[in-house]
């Protein structure tokens, strides 16, 4: 809620991602009840390297639901 009372809605994913990258974290672990991002043949990609995910947006691959 802001100063002015005001709601806001926010994506707890975006905002954990800001804080790991202020913390320089390693790793971010998100717990979500989503399957998660499936591949072109819809499995599971358990693991993604950051330096890999412009590539995933690219193929046109979504959090499966």
């Amino acid at each position: 809620m802001g100063e002015d009372g005001e709601t806001y809605n926010i994506n707890a994913d975006h905002v954990a991602g800001r804080i790991a990258a202020s913390l320089k974290a390693r790793k971010l672990i998100l717990l979500t009840d989503t399957q998660g991002v499936l591949d072109q043949k819809g499995n599971l990609i358990s693991s993604i390297q950051v330096k890999d995910s412009q590539n995933l947006i690219d193929d046109g691959l979504s959090p499966g639901v």
